[in-house]
């Protein structure tokens, strides 16, 4: 399932939020000294936080599952967003935060045409890093039932 979940959302933030350059399953790109990324980045983690079996008759392999989509967004910085600055560079500055709301709008309550349970934002963070990249982890949570094959 990880898979079919992966390619909904990515092909829908493709689609939705056009000033991200780059979108991609998340392999740790942003570990490495050099990420071979294009800025503004999408980079999608999925993980099952929960997994239920449906029914306990023997032979009924159904299961709810509660899965978390991370997604890291990643920015160079640009501008200057310091409050005497020029409004036009300020702009420039801040536009990842709007990359953030175009990505959160595309997101929430979106259930992949029906792939999944809505997705419902859980949390939201900036991570400090050395390297100067601005690095906003996004976690949403779904539901979906999984059959195995």
């Amino acid at each position: 399932m990880d898979k079919q979940i992966y390619l909904a959302i990515s092909d829908h933030l493709q689609r939705q939020v056009p000033l991200l350059k780059w979108v991609d399953y998340d392999w740790g790109q942003l570990n490495d000294e050099q990420p071979a990324v294009a800025y503004p980045c999408a980079l999608i983690d999925i993980a099952y936080s929960d997994c239920k079996n449906l029914a306990a008759q023997a032979g009924d392999l159904d299961q709810m599952v509660t899965a978390t989509i991370t997604i890291k967004l990643a920015f160079k910085p640009s501008g200057n967003s310091q409050v005497t600055a020029p409004a036009t560079d300020r702009v420039v500055a801040l536009a990842p935060l709007d990359t953030i709301n175009d990505l959160h709008t595309a997101l929430q309550g979106w259930n992949g045409n029906n792939t999944f349970g809505p997705l419902s934002r859980r949390r939201a963070m900036a991570t400090p890093r050395r390297d100067k990249l601005k690095v906003y982890t996004i976690v949403y949570e779904t539901t979906f039932i999984n059959t195995p094959d």
